[in-house]
């Protein structure tokens, strides 16, 4: 699901159906992103800019190297290292185009 901004109910169906979602860099200030990190398993989770919108500080236009914000508060929230967060993301695209 590719920045999926629904409801949290929605939310919890699509990891149920064990779907993926899609972490903007906006997320550095996004209290809804943040809280589909706390609750969706990062095997679930999968990284992207939305370029050229949605910044990660609220300017234009975004860029693809900003990606690493959104990784950045996944190994915050998850309490990871960075380079397990890159790791298991790099795995989960891997799944996914198979």
């Amino acid at each position: 699901m590719h920045c999926f901004s629904g409801n949290f109910k929605l939310v919890k169906k699509i990891l149920e159906n064990n779907w993926i979602l899609t972490i903007p860099t906006s997320v550095k200030n996004s209290q809804h992103f943040q809280k589909v990190i706390e609750i969706a398993p990062i095997k679930n989770l999968l990284c992207e800019t939305d370029s050229p919108y949605l910044h990660p500080d609220k300017e234009f236009p975004n860029e693809p190297e900003n990606v690493i914000e959104s990784y950045k508060k996944i190994s915050e929230i998850k309490k990871i290292s960075l380079k397990e967060v890159e790791k298991t993301l790099e795995k989960n695209y891997a799944n996914f185009f198979k």
